[in-house]
């Protein structure tokens, strides 16, 4: 995938993964979704938004100080 596309394609491709798990879960092996899943979900959703925030902060300050 990396030499298909990029490293931030193939980066961007695995923050699906814990919510596709959640999906095919329910669908191919009837599992079912608990409060406590979705709870976990929003954390690791939610970790991803602030690593990505401070990393294009920082982005941003090395562009302005250019």
């Amino acid at each position: 995938m990396v030499q298909k596309g990029s490293p931030e394609f193939a980066t961007m491709v695995t923050y699906f993964i814990p919510a596709s798990a959640i999906i095919w879960g329910s669908t191919l092996l009837n599992e079912q979704i608990h409060w406590s899943l979705l709870i976990g979900l929003a954390f690791i959703l939610g970790g991803i938004f602030l690593a990505r925030k401070k990393r294009l902060q920082q982005a941003a300050a090395t562009l302005n100080e250019a």
